[in-house]
């Protein structure tokens, strides 16, 4: 680990470094610039180092393998952090940032207002609020090769690359160019890096939303417990809650179970020996 600055202050209280005016600190393939930079002496012998940064920071880790099953971490391209403040712990590899953070990879891009990345594991956890919630946007490529993107928020999100599984939960909102679906949580499952023909962020394979799920299309909403979303076959499987779709047009049906295609008009709807399908048309 080395360092640099303008200033430098040590506290033998708490065997503390300080450095200001330009501080950077390199520390293998990890570099941290920021306004204020606080080096914890005592932390480096007895838990392997501790770090305090303030003040535009910004984290650059470079040095990093590909993981080819891996999706918004996968690549060799460093990963950048930036956020007002960082508080870094060497053993563990673990690094919470506060206050707007934004993390990016090449194309992927994930903002919160903390964000806690955890380097060795390569997962992440970011958090935010309602008004102010985390956000990424991921790739859809349909079964013709065309491509357009999604943009989710919500007030959590736990990534983890080895499952490629982001899960987002305190009420999410997706919106594509099909449409907009809102949850309580969802479950967003990226397809391998390795597979992938077409850049730009990680692509979506599929999506399993619960919880109060609501989808608008145009003219078209259905609700329901349970969403089932294919990005490739932009197939929605609604269950759960008496599943509703309606339509100003065609009315509106009911079933155990309501499948509809966000590239035409079809619906597919399967009811049960106590619960009937049912469809009421205007005429």
């Amino acid at each position: 680990r080395r360092g640099w600055a303008a200033r430098a202050s040590y506290s033998p209280l708490d065997e503390s470094l300080t450095l200001v005016g330009d501080p950077r600190v390199v520390d293998g393939g990890t570099t941290v610039t920021a306004d204020s930079i606080r080096l914890l002496r005592g932390g480096i012998e007895k838990s392997g180092g501790e770090m305090f940064a303030a003040g535009n920071v910004k984290t650059t880790y470079s040095e990093l393998t590909a993981q080819p099953n891996g999706a918004l971490l996968a690549t060799s391209d460093p990963v950048h952090v930036t956020a007002r403040a960082m508080n870094a712990l060497q053993s563990s590899g673990l690094a919470p940032y506060t206050g707007g953070a934004r993390l990016w990879q090449g194309s992927n891009l994930v903002e919160g207002q903390t964000i806690d990345f955890d380097q060795k594991a390569r997962t992440i956890a970011a958090q935010g609020d309602l008004k102010r919630p985390v956000s990424s946007v991921f790739l859809q490529v349909d079964g013709k090769g065309k491509s357009s993107t999604m943009l989710v928020t919500a007030p959590k999100l736990d990534y983890s690359d080895s499952q490629r599984e982001a899960r987002y939960s305190g009420g999410v909102t997706a919106k594509s160019e099909d449409g907009v679906m809102t949850a309580g949580r969802a479950d967003v499952f990226l397809n391998p890096a390795g597979t992938l023909h077409t850049p730009g962020p990680s692509q979506l394979d599929h999506m399993v939303a619960s919880t109060h799920v609501l989808v608008q299309q145009q003219e078209r909403r259905a609700e329901g417990e349970k969403l089932v979303y294919q990005a490739s076959s932009g197939t929605y499987v609604m269950t759960g809650g008496a599943p509703m779709l309606s339509d100003l047009v065609n009315g509106t049906v009911r079933g155990d179970s309501l499948t509809f295609f966000s590239r035409d008009d079809r619906v597919v709807v399967e009811g049960g020996d106590s619960s009937r399908a049912v469809t009421h048309t205007h005429v």
